[in-house]
């Protein structure tokens, strides 16, 4: 029984892999378009940033918040 579950988990696994190996090994990028790819993945089409800001000082403290959207 723990053979046969096995035997499924690592075929889903490398049913998954296959696709992503493929995929990179047909694809010859330059630096800059990896960079792009990159920087495309980290920023998105749109994005939401929530912040605060905690000043302290001997004789009285400050706290800020600040939202922040951006699309593109």
């Amino acid at each position: 029984m723990k053979n046969v579950l096995s035997l499924k988990i690592i075929t889903v696994i490398v049913l998954l892999i296959i696709p992503l190996l493929t995929e990179t090994i047909f694809q010859e990028l330059t630096a800059k378009e990896v960079v792009q790819k990159a920087d495309k993945n980290m920023r998105g089409d749109t994005s939401l940033a929530k912040m605060t800001i905690k000043i302290i000082r001997p004789t009285w403290s400050r706290e800020m918040d600040m939202k922040a959207w951006s699309k593109r």
